[in-house]
């Protein structure tokens, strides 16, 4: 049962107000007693009349008579409505590991709830949003929406209210009353020190602010000009403007906005000089903000040289085109959708909205390259913080790359993001866009074993095992063909491909961080150190493992005793496990298990033949999802990467020619001149420097194609699976090869299998290897997993102030990564071990803190019984030992502080004098 937010903090994400609300009182009244009776209220009203501010003023007012706070979700950047729910979730904190649908997921959440959730700019996404509110408020009995549209959601009980201009003087008067003159005193004196409307002439006062008809924005962008114009010049203007549009109503294709504005933003336009006025068409392309550095290399030419663009983006944000943000990052921009939407229609009048959208595309994929490159190094940090803060511009980039006709631009930014999709928390949005870019597909070429890998990953991150495994056989099979019509003489290995035999029968998705399993009914989540029975996929007591599956699996080469399965083949890492047998087979339906019934995870139905040139597979498509008959494509598969004829328009993408003999670069696709430099040492950071010599990209494939299968084995219990799919990983882990996401997440199963079959030592040497792999590299998520399983192991092995001190250093991590998951798992342990250490009191807190944590997951313990039971058991003998009072005095304390004071207190040095410290980090 969801537990409510508590009172004592106040929840949500309202913005603060920058600057003062003129007015609306009235409105005000109206929204909220519109919001007390109706579950769905909708603010329409022109473009620019100011919905979003009398939304957020009346949510602020609003908040406190809502237990679970009052939450924005601005849309103004999202152009695909099948992410609305996505950014609810993304404004709601809420971290949700499974494969359910972001819906279902949001009703679980929200249920039990009394919360107001603000939607902010509907009108593009309105059936979209309508579909998710309707079913949202129909689970939910507690949730309020308001939202704000220029035109009504359709959804059955919406409440409209209409927000209406200021008002204006009356006509023939020259008295300075009403709001929009306050409004414009106001606004001009932000920008003018000592600005009097008063010495001002009244009547030209008064004709400006009825021209402009008590708009807003229209004010505000007059205001602005105030710096360097008169009020009377401006009025003049105006009517010169409004004369030329009485003459001529404009386009059909003009936005819908109101004469007015359209007039005021004409004007402002007008106003601007040329470069001004060029640039901001130009930066129509950017969705929510951006940096001087991006406006740059995206908008500068011949035209706008490189070295004009900061002080334009000034006088930009001077005539209020352009809000100017601040950020501990450096100095970003953002313009409002108004006018964007202006500049927009300004840039296709130009007949360059194609152009400068591809640059946009193109930057936003060398920015992706670079963060991959460096993710796994002393910047990931940095890298984190950056990728979060351009998420609507590689939306917007993705968008643009799913439209064009050849899927490579798709495959390279979606996969090359493989990064960001599993590091900072957006798997679902990922394997949304991954399957799109896949379902594009029609030859074989690097950057398809890159998509795959990363749908994979993420599959096995959100523990669907039939979903990574069947990824897995896809990379094998375009791997081998791309080797094959490229000439290579290196063969795909003879040995039999190591599949595990029999997709489980359970119909749950499980969730999975590397290393431990969840049950096999539910939706269940898993995170190193953790695995199921070996029956029933149940999983066991952190750092436990269950009777069924006690024994210690065979030593690598030999077969399992229980399962019979031969360990892969460790004699070339290059080798692709499962060859030229393998079919596609097409990723399962997120609802169900493996599509037929025979569960084997490369049996598909609408496979494509392995067969080099032949490719029937629409990888991310409805055949792929149902199982059924894929669209044939014919024609030759083409050489990507280690074919000598690969170029940058034939599929080379951003792997170009770097394979070639001497190569140090790499181009990307239709990349002209833009974005950063992408180079070999780059690519080398992301793939390994193997990678970079002819045939050598089949080296990175069989790294993934063993990583997927290893954490399959994690999902399914498969303990010798595990060991035999990582052997290679851990046998080269000092090779002179920069670590990948792959080799460690092979690492990170290994040290699992280890663990849960007893053999803690060995467990043990494998996350120190780990870590010595990922200190070397400055690199810390991966290593945080592996501290959160150390914790485990020293759990069990009794050194309860070790277990401490990793489980501190992993919730360290996972707190400046924004994991709430892995918060929530490792807040747990540090519980777990402080009721060994008999500290009850601390136990009772860490507890009431993990709840809050969770509590803004979407599933408590992930739903694992065995996580739930582990929890009771250290309630029930914390409680035992403090009473009921003190318990729950304990309990609500670390449930109703702020999160950071929370975790502050779980990072106490809480580990002196307990049992078997073990060793000091």
């Amino acid at each position: 049962m969801a537990i409510a937010m508590a009172g004592k903090w106040q929840a949500g994400n309202l913005p603060p107000e920058l600057t003062s609300l003129v007015g609306r009182r009235a409105e005000l009244d109206v929204v909220r007693t519109a919001v007390r009776h109706s579950r769905l209220v909708t603010l329409t009203g022109i473009g620019g009349v100011g919905k979003s501010r009398v939304a957020l003023r009346a949510a602020a007012e609003l908040r406190s008579e809502f237990g679970g706070g009052a939450w924005l979700v601005g849309l103004s950047a999202l152009n695909d409505g099948g992410l609305v729910p996505h950014a609810i979730a993304g404004a709601l904190r809420l971290a949700d590991q499974t494969a359910r649908p972001m819906t279902e997921v949001l009703a679980e959440h929200l249920s039990g709830r009394e919360l107001l959730i603000v939607l902010d700019s509907c009108e593009h996404l309105a059936g979209p949003c309508g579909e998710v509110v309707a079913a949202l408020l129909t689970a939910v009995p507690g949730l309020r929406v308001l939202a704000t549209s220029r035109r009504p959601l359709e959804v059955a009980g919406e409440t409209l209210v209409v927000i209406e201009p200021l008002p204006v003087p009356p006509a023939g008067t020259t008295a300075l009353v009403g709001d929009a003159v306050t409004l414009l005193a106001e606004r001009a004196a932000d920008v003018v020190p000592g600005f009097d409307l008063g010495s001002e002439n009244p009547e030209a006062v008064v004709r400006l602010c009825r021209r402009l008809e008590g708009i807003p924005l229209a004010i505000e962008l007059a205001a602005a000009r105030l710096r360097d114009l008169p009020v009377s010049y401006l009025a003049d203007r105006l009517d010169d403007r409004f004369a030329a549009l009485d003459a001529d109503p404009g386009s059909p294709h003009d936005p819908p906005w109101h004469r007015a504005l359209r007039t005021a933003v004409g004007w402002s336009h007008e106003l601007c000089e040329p470069a001004e006025r060029l640039l901001w068409a130009r930066l129509s392309v950017f969705a929510g903000d951006f940096d001087t550095e991006a406006a740059r290399r995206v908008c500068a030419d011949e035209r706008l040289p490189e070295s004009e663009i900061g002080l334009l983006l000034d006088a930009l944000a001077e005539d209020s085109v352009l809000t100017w943000l601040p950020t501990g990052a450096g100095e970003r921009y953002r313009m409002l959708d108004t006018l964007r939407e202006y500049g927009a229609r300004r840039l296709r009048d130009l007949g360059e909205e194609e152009r400068f959208k591809q640059r946009h595309r193109e930057h936003y994929l060398s920015l992706a390259i670079k963060g991959a490159a460096g993710w796994l190094g002393p910047g990931q940090l940095s890298w984190y913080d950056r990728m979060v803060g351009e998420h609507d511009n590689l939306r917007a980039a993705l968008e643009v790359a799913l439209a064009a006709e050849d899927a490579t631009p798709a495959l390279e930014l979606a996969g090359v993001l493989a990064f960001f999709w599993y590091g900072c928390g957006h798997a679902k949005e990922g394997r949304h866009y991954l399957q799109q870019a896949l379902a594009l597909a029609r030859r074989p070429e690097p950057a398809l074993v890159q998509t795959l890998w990363a749908d994979g990953l993420l599959a096995a991150s959100q523990g669907d095992a039939h979903g990574a495994e069947t990824r897995a056989t896809q990379i094998a099979t375009v791997a081998h063909d791309l080797r094959t019509t490229s000439g290579d003489p290196q063969s795909t290995p003879g040995h039999p491909p190591a599949v595990p035999g029999q997709v489980a029968a359970a119909s749950g998705h499980s969730s999975v961080v590397p290393g431990q399993v969840a049950a096999a009914s539910g939706h269940s989540s898993v995170v190193p150190g953790q695995v199921s029975a070996a029956s029933g996929h149940s999983s066991v007591v952190p750092g436990q493992a269950s009777a069924a599956s006690r024994h210690s699996p065979a030593p690598p080469g030999q077969p399992s005793a229980t399962t019979g399965h031969p360990p892969a083949a460790s004699s070339d890492s290059a080798s692709i496990p499962g060859g030229p047998s393998s079919t596609y087979g097409g990723l399962p339906p997120t609802s169900g298990g493996p599509p037929g019934t025979s569960g084997d995870a490369a049996a598909t139905s609408g496979g494509l033949s392995a067969t080099p040139g032949d490719w029937a597979v629409n990888f991310g498509g409805p055949g792929a999802l149902s199982g059924g008959s894929a669209a044939t494509s014919g024609g030759h598969a083409r050489a990507a990467f280690e074919g000598p004829a690969a170029t940058s328009g034939d599929g080379a993408g951003i792997y170009g020619d770097a394979g070639a003999p001497g190569a140090s670069t790499a181009s990307y696709s239709h990349a002209g001149t833009r974005g950063y430099p992408v180079t070999g040492g780059d690519l080398a950071g992301i793939y390994g420097r193997a990678a970079l010599v002819p045939g050598g990209f089949g080296a990175y494939a069989a790294t993934c194609v063993r990583a997927l299968r290893s954490a399959a084995g994690v999902i399914r219990g498969d303990l010798a699976r595990v060991l035999a799919e990582s052997e290679p990983a851990y046998r080269d882990r000092w090779n002179d090869e920069p670590p990948t996401i792959a080799g460690l997440l092979a690492l990170l199963c290994r040290a699992h299998a280890l663990t849960v079959a007893g053999r803690l030592d060995e467990a043990i040497a494998v996350l120190e290897d780990l870590r010595t792999l990922c200190d070397g590299r400055g690199e810390q998520l991966m290593r945080s997993h592996g501290d959160f399983l150390r914790g485990q192991a020293e759990l069990s092995s009794g050194r309860l102030a070790a277990a401490v001190r990793y489980g501190q250093a992993a919730l360290r991590t996972k707190r400046r990564l924004h994991d709430s998951f892995g918060i929530g798992l490792t807040v747990d342990l540090l519980a777990l071990a402080a009721g060994a250490a008999g500290q009850a009191g601390r136990a009772a807190r860490l507890l009431g803190l993990a709840q809050r944590v969770w509590s803004n997951h979407g599933q408590a313990q992930a739903s694992v019984p065995e996580w739930v039971a582990a929890r009771r058991a250290c309630e029930t003998h914390a409680r035992a030992a403090l009473g009921d009072s003190a318990y729950a005095a304990a309990y609500r304390t670390g449930f109703d502080s702020d999160v950071d004071a929370g975790i502050a207190y779980a990072l106490e040095p809480e580990g002196e004098g307990l049992p078997h410290s073990g060793p000091h980090l």
